[in-house]
Order: C-alpha cells, then sequence, then structure tokens
C-alpha cells in the first residue's frame, strides 16, 4: 500500500508511539489522518504447476465513531474482466 502524504503519528503502532514519547513528542489529533481514504490493490499469485490467479479490489476505508474504521470493496475484478 501507499501513502501519499505526511506520516500521521496518530495512525503509528504501539512502539513507534512509545519511541516517540520517549523523545518528547505527543502525537496530536489530525484530522486528516481519520478522513475517508481509498486504495487499489492488485494481487497476482502463481502455484508450483504454473497456474495464475489475478484479483484487482478497490477498497474505501472511513472512520467511524469510536476510534475505528469501516472498510468496503468498491471495486472486484476477476481475471475475465482483464
Amino acid at each position: 500500500m501507499y501513502w501519499d502524504a505526511d506520516p500521521v503519528a496518530l495512525l503509528a503502532g504501539p512502539v513507534v508511539r512509545q519511541a516517540l514519547a520517549m523523545a518528547g513528542q505527543t502525537p496530536t489529533p489530525d484530522d486528516g489522518g481519520r478522513s475517508q481514504t481509498i486504495v487499489g490493490v492488485d494481487v497476482i499469485v502463481t502455484d508450483m504447476s504454473g497456474a495464475r490467479a489475478r484479483r484487482h479490489a478497490v477498497v474505501m476505508t472511513q472512520p467511524v465513531d469510536g476510534g475505528g474504521f469501516t472498510t468496503g470493496i468498491l471495486q472486484w475484478n476477476h481475471p475475465e474482466d482483464y
């Protein structure tokens, strides 16, 4: 996955947050880090016999109250769609 923006400290894992705290930096709320995100995911797998499977998905994540995220698949393409 690719994020084309500055890092959002509030979205960091616990180890990174602890390191920031030890360095005297406290993450502050950032509305940009809680916005809707849409990403494209491409997967190609090949087994030992050489058979291949391809999938492409466009996935959306959106923040919800309580700090979690909801996700949804906006598009899903099977090999015959290529």
